[in-house]
């Protein structure tokens, strides 16, 4: 166990990566670390997750080297993969570890510290979907507390996101257990919907997505009341719930997930407003290379190739002049 955990715990390999296959070969390290501890003796398992937690609180204190931020994103990944396997959340100091390193100066580890949050819940329910639930709501409005609340809400992202994962692959048992827990997440989606940040927006919109796979019925529900919003300022919302369905389509849902959304779909792509109509098309593009939803729009070719062509037209409002 020793001799693997530490052949697994090297981030000298990782220097000479660009910076993207760096996240790649973290993230690997960090599946290996968490099979390997999953695989040991519990007395084995609880050394390591504290040697883990150990690394991530040491590397908060210390000076930010390349090699320090490294050590602590892989320490905070391991302990999220971990988490997948078994319950961490009664685990001494996790949940405040991991809290804490969301408000980190260091983006690698604030992104990996939310992932490892939304991993571990995975592995606990029960408790940590509580956790993230309720500190998006305490985040506040600042600016610092606006950033905790996209990195919470991309917790949650993660945790819908595997439940689809293993529900397409016919593991139904983490989807079972979110299923209650819908009507509790809703609600946050719905207020986020209509962020003025495009990222916060895009997260939103993807869990939304994936939860008409999960609990079909309460989604759409709220997808569908977030479509109807008509009123100008509204558009984001609109923009954002018109790219879950694309989400929804891209994961191969059945069509009857999105069937009752192609009315408020189509009149999407005459909105007044440019982005909610690039959003639309972006969704019927989607939906029509599906395997499982390619026929839904099929009866309304002839209005998206009108719709195609009207926004083809060159607008001189839209036209910006650079030096």
């Amino acid at each position: 166990f020793e001799r693997l955990r530490q052949e697994l715990s090297n981030t000298s390999v990782i220097g000479s990566a660009q910076a993207q296959a760096q996240r790649h070969v973290i993230g690997t390290l960090a599946k290996g670390l968490a099979a390997v501890v999953a695989a040991s003796a519990k007395d084995l398992q609880a050394k390591a997750v504290q040697g883990f937690l150990m690394v991530v609180r040491q590397s908060a204190s210390a000076a930010p080297s390349p090699e320090t931020v490294q050590q602590c994103e892989l320490s905070l990944l391991a302990l999220g993969e971990t988490g997948k396997y078994m319950d961490l959340s009664q685990t001494s100091g996790f949940c405040d570890t991991l809290l804490r390193q969301l408000e980190s100066n260091q983006d690698e580890i604030r992104l990996a510290a939310a992932l490892a949050l939304g991993y571990a819940t995975v592995g606990a329910m029960g408790t940590l979907l509580k956790v993230v639930i309720d500190n998006v709501h305490q985040a506040g409005s600042s600016a610092r507390g606006q950033k905790t609340q996209y990195l919470l809400l991309t917790s949650l992202r993660e945790v819908i996101a595997i439940g689809v994962s293993q529900r397409s692959t016919g593991g139904m048992v983490l989807a079972d257990h979110l299923r209650p827990h819908v009507p509790r997440v809703l609600p946050i989606l719905s207020q986020y919907a209509d962020s003025p940040e495009e990222s916060v927006r895009n997260v939103v919109s993807e869990s939304l997505g994936h939860l008409l796979m999960i609990d079909q019925d309460t989604a759409l529900s709220t997808l569908m009341t977030l479509l109807s919003r008509k009123e100008k300022e509204g558009w984001r919302v609109r923009a954002a719930a018109v790219s879950a369905v694309r989400f929804a389509a891209a994961k191969q849902c059945q069509p009857q997930a999105i069937l009752p959304t192609k009315d408020a779909v189509l009149a999407c792509l005459a909105d007044e407003e440019l982005q909610v109509r690039k959003s639309a098309l972006h969704s019927v593009n989607v939906v029509c290379l599906s395997v499982t939803c390619t026929e839904i729009f099929r009866a309304h070719t002839d209005y998206i190739f009108e719709r195609i062509r009207e926004d083809s037209k060159q607008k001189l409002e839209l036209i910006r002049e650079v030096d």
